[in-house]
């Protein structure tokens, strides 16, 4: 039956809507809380719920049928991630967890009841988090996690400014080509998650940041130093000007939390003080980058 309902909810939008209707949701609510539920059949539930709160479903539709089971959904996911050795079901948990992200700030309240940034950070320790796609799911969840007080406290504790400064960091081998050479699909598909990767983390950052024992945590780990040279060289952001947007807004936060004295002066005078346009500009130069 749980096969079925995969099936179902992934072939068609028309079903996924009947399947909200007749409270599947409910049912999948149950499923993948029961203590009795074996590790499979939540896996199973894992994945449907992730399908069924993918964007392309309606949103407003969507958050009215979730919105009874939520608390009960986000603590199965994070247990089943918590409690899993596979980065696979890692990867279908978390990835559910991350569209559910997006629901409003309700969810916020039960990610940090529910310690989600300790399991998130013990996963990486784990080695559950090592692909890149893994590695896209986490740094979603943190960066919608930001935007609340008490998710950015719980961050800060359980050491997710590393893993993110880690992640801001992240390249992909053989993106770098010879002229007229053509990339692999494999690598220009790496390279466009490395892209989200980076620029998701320093989103996450940057809205951490609004908190100066965060801030300051983040210079202290040189961020700002990391920040500055994404911004300066381009094959530290994979060529992406998406990533170097957020890169000199995630600087300007810092520069307001934290003051010119934790800056050296050229970065002031070029990634800060500038309007945004014209830093952008400027980093582009130093790497002869085109925006055409």
């Amino acid at each position: 039956m749980k096969r079925v309902n995969c099936h179902l909810c992934c072939g068609c939008f028309f079903m996924c809507i009947c399947f909200f209707q007749i409270g599947g949701i409910g049912y999948l609510s149950q499923i993948i809380s029961s203590p009795t539920s074996s590790e499979s059949l939540r896996i199973e539930a894992a994945a449907l719920i992730s399908q069924l709160t993918a964007p392309e479903i309606v949103s407003d539709f969507r958050q009215s049928r979730f919105h009874q089971h939520l608390e009960v959904l986000l603590r199965a996911l994070t247990d089943l991630m918590e409690q899993s050795r596979d980065p696979l079901v890692f990867l279908v948990a978390s990835s559910a967890v991350a569209n559910i992200t997006f629901m409003g700030s309700i969810v916020f309240e039960f990610l940090a009841q529910d310690n989600a940034a300790k399991i998130l950070v013990e996963g990486s320790k784990e080695g559950k988090v090592e692909s890149l796609n893994i590695k896209d799911q986490v740094v979603t969840i943190f960066a919608n996690m930001a935007e609340d007080q008490a998710c950015r406290e719980s961050i800060k504790q359980y050491e997710g400014i590393p893993l993110l400064i880690e992640l801001l960091q992240t390249q992909v081998a053989g993106f770098e080509t010879e002229d007229n050479k053509q990339a692999s699909d494999e690598v220009v598909h790496d390279a466009k998650l490395c892209e989200q990767i980076q620029q998701k983390s320093a989103i996450a950052l940057a809205r951490l940041s609004k908190d100066k024992t965060c801030a300051a945590e983040i210079k202290q780990l040189e961020g700002i130093s990391i920040f500055s040279r994404i911004c300066r060289t381009s094959s530290y952001r994979n060529k992406s000007v998406p990533v170097l947007i957020a890169c000199l807004a995630a600087l300007r936060r810092l520069h307001h939390a934290l003051g010119p004295s934790s800056f050296h002066q050229d970065d002031i005078d070029i990634l800060v003080r500038p309007k945004m346009i014209e830093s952008i500009f400027s980093c582009s130069s130093m790497s002869e980058e085109s925006f055409v």
